[in-house]
């Protein structure tokens, strides 16, 4: 009776130490296929990056353009390319300038504006961060390092940024440049802040010339013309009750600011190729959607400028 208690305790024993050594045998596999599946997810994402990186290089395209004409004594170099996101870029090779260049121009103006003075409004908030540079003063700062300077426009149908500074400076400020238009933060603490400023750029255009010029001639259209609008804003037309103007920021920005709907101009000493990858590095992302935008806007702009100029030739 002993011996069979003594070979039952053995044989308890001998199954836990079974079952000790299955268990290490187990977690020993695990850990294998844990580590082996590890890699080759990291594997995977390696494979997938590059090629997604070759992918999106390798689908610029170049467009040629033959009509440009140069004169003999012009030594610049000149590429026109379409990213895959619909961004068209010209890129102008100077290798005699001090001094590099870009400008970026949104066909959206006024003429789609919702509130009034919202493209103005966009214009002005854009300069206040963005996810990947959040300092509302990064941009100016660095441009003064480098001797620069910038400036933004809002027109009927379009809206023009642009900056200029020593060619040492460019890579870095065109990386802050890009950023302006990538998820841009529209912080509510500069809202009203931006309202007042734009209230305050109005009240100086009162007494302008050019822009007495232009209410005369949006005094005399139609009623229902787009051009009849009041296009700076002030603290009438923006109104920020419970934050909705921000979401309209937000709404005009996503569907105007899309890459099929700019166009972008580099100008620098540095080449050509080194200029192409200075513009895939920082634009491969952006909105990609169709804009709504207006089919008459190119008709109603040439007729606008056209009577304008009539009325300049006129007062002078």
């Amino acid at each position: 009776m002993e011996n069979k208690k003594i070979k039952n305790e053995n044989d308890k024993i001998n199954n836990f130490i079974d079952y000790e050594k299955e268990e290490k045998k187990r977690k020993k596999k695990n850990d294998q296929i844990f580590y082996i599946g590890s890699f080759l997810i990291l594997l995977i994402g390696i494979i997938i990056y590059y090629l997604i990186d070759k992918f999106y290089v390798s689908y610029t395209e170049v467009i040629p353009f033959s009509s440009i004409k140069k004169s003999f004594s012009d030594k610049n170099s000149y590429k026109l390319i379409k990213l895959h996101t619909g961004l068209e870029v010209l890129l102008i090779h100077d290798p005699s300038t001090k001094r590099s260049a870009a400008s970026l121009a949104v066909y959206s103006g006024s003429i789609n504006d919702n509130t009034i003075g919202m493209a103005h409004f966009c214009e002005h908030m854009l300069f206040l961060g963005n996810k990947k540079h959040q300092s509302p003063s990064i941009f100016s700062d660095n441009l003064q390092k480098y001797n620069g300077l910038y400036n933004a426009f809002t027109s009927k149908d379009k809206t023009v940024y642009f900056f200029e500074l020593n060619n040492n400076g460019f890579i870095e400020q065109f990386d802050l440049f890009a950023s302006l238009f990538d998820k841009p933060l529209f912080n509510k603490i500069y809202v009203d802040k931006e309202i007042n400023a734009i209230n305050s750029e109005h009240e100086k255009n009162r007494n302008n010339d050019l822009f007495i010029t232009d209410f005369i001639v949006k005094n005399e259209a139609n009623s229902k013309s787009p051009f009849k609008k009041f296009e700076c804003g002030n603290n009438s037309t923006l109104i920020n009750e419970n934050n909705q103007l921000r979401q309209e920021l937000i709404y005009y920005f996503e569907n105007f600011y899309t890459n099929d709907n700019m166009k972008l101009v580099l100008l620098s000493n540095y080449s050509i190729e080194n200029m192409t990858k200075f513009v895939e590095d920082n634009f491969i992302s952006g909105y990609v959607a169709k804009s709504p935008k207006l089919k008459i806007q190119n008709k109603l702009s040439y007729t606008y400028y056209k009577i304008l100029k009539q009325i300049k030739e006129i007062v002078q």
